[in-house]
This record gives C-alpha cells, sequence and structure tokens, in this order.
C-alpha cells in the first residue's frame, strides 16, 4: 500500500496570522493503514489544539481495539475525553472547549484490502475519480458540538473494497485544489486524476506540502487544506 499526505495553512488563514488548524495523522504497518484528517473551527483560538489531541487519542483506541469493534462509543470517548482535558484546564470548560476543542474528523482504516471510511463533520472523499463532498453549509457539526449545547450529529461509516482504486480524504479546504485544477491555474497538472497518480505523492514525502503551499500563498488554496492519498 502508498500513502502520501499532506497539511498546510490557507491563504485565508495565512492573511489573518492565524495557524493552521487542521492537522493529519498516519500510521503504517503490516497489520494495517489508518488515515485521519482533523479539520479544526475556524472561530475557535486554538482549535488546532484539539485537532491534534482528539487524532492521536483516536489513532490509540483503533490501535488498541483493530481486532475488535473499534467503532463502538466512539463519539462518547471522545467526548469523555474531552470533558477530561477542559475539566483539568479550566474553570470554564465550556468555553474552554469553544477554543480549544472543536474539530470535525474524516478517517480510514485498511486492513487486508478492505477499508473502513469513517467521518464527523464535513469533509472530501475521492474514490477514483468519483468525488464526494461532505457539504454542512459551513456549519459543521462539531465532535464535541453537544459539550456546550450546539447541535451534535453521528459518526457515518463505510466499508469499501480497495482493488486497484485509488482513496483520497481530507479537509474541506481540497475544494479550493480541485477547483484550481479545473481552472487550470494548477500548472503542474491537467485533472485531478493525473494529480492523484502522480508516483512523487508517494515516494517524496514533502511533494504534496510544498505544491499545496505554493498554492496557498498564490491565493488559490483559501482555506486550510490536508489530505492523504492512499493506493495499492
Amino acid at each position: 500500500m502508498k500513502i502520501g499526505y499532506g497539511s498546510i495553512q490557507g491563504f485565508t488563514h495565512r492573511k489573518l496570522e492565524y495557524n493552521n488548524q487542521d492537522f493529519v495523522l498516519v500510521s503504517e504497518n503490516e497489520e494495517c493503514n489508518i488515515g485521519l484528517v482533523a479539520d479544526g473551527c475556524g472561530s475557535g483560538a486554538n482549535s488546532e489544539v484539539g485537532a491534534q489531541l482528539g487524532l492521536k487519542y483516536l489513532l490509540r483506541k483503533i490501535t488498541k481495539q483493530l481486532n475488535s469493534n473499534w467503532q463502538i462509543n466512539l463519539k462518547e470517548e471522545l467526548q469523555d475525553y474531552s470533558r477530561q482535558i477542559a475539566n483539568l484546564h479550566s474553570d470554564k470548560p465550556k468555553e474552554f472547549i469553544k477554543d480549544f476543542l472543536l474539530y470535525t474528523i474524516i478517517g480510514f482504516v485498511e486492513t487486508n484490502n478492505k477499508v473502513t471510511l469513517f467521518y464527523y463533520g464535513d469533509g472530501v472523499i475521492i474514490i477514483d475519480d468519483q468525488i464526494k463532498v461532505i457539504n454542512q453549509n459551513n456549519q459543521p457539526k462539531y465532535v464535541n458540538n453537544e459539550l456546550i449545547g450546539n447541535e451534535g450529529g453521528q459518526f457515518i461509516y463505510e466499508e469499501i473494497s480497495l482493488d486497484k482504486q485509488t482513496l483520497v480524504i481530507g479537509s474541506d479546504g481540497i475544494e479550493d485544489f480541485i477547483e484550481g485544477i479545473n481552472k487550470g491555474e494548477i500548472e503542474e497538472y491537467k485533472s485531478l486524476i493525473q494529480f492523484i497518480n502522480d508516483e512523487d505523492n508517494f515516494n517524496n514525502p514533502i511533494h504534496i506540502p510544498k505544491l499545496l503551499k505554493k498554492y496557498s500563498r498564490k491565493g488559490i488554496i483559501k482555506d486550510d487544506c490536508s489530505l492523504i492519498i492512499m493506493k495499492k
């Protein structure tokens, strides 16, 4: 299995001097491949903190429970973890969660060429040339929404078999990159499929971050943009 990934600060966040509020985490071994992307809430002062902590907790949980049902109580355990962090660090846990712990998640777990896709909130999934945009009208249901009295949601799961397919997951910033390719603004590629199949994505670990950063600086990728590509 080949995996490539990258995460960059979008043009708008660069101008506003925000941090990159996305986070990517990848684990590769003989037993399984796991790819996770979190997108922190744009209005949260430091939501990249929650994105990083949430994914690290999630990776540990999935790895420990890989041979059982890791999906059980996934939201509840993440929320319990967040509640503990907020109570430990603040006398105003709801305000702490608003500032630090609001994020969406999209990920995959691959074992024996079978892939479990899962997501909570918005994002993008691309299987071969089929693009699925998970659109929540710029009001994504963050994992910890219910802890601050906002409307929550559920993890959505999808099982696929990975034969010769390519899989891309990422934050909604990918939409800017796809639009740039379609408009001919990404000079390296004439199509999305050409980008996905570029072997440099897998052979050179800085290829994807460098490419995305180039078009963030040019103003084409406006939002923080994070993606993971996987193929056989």
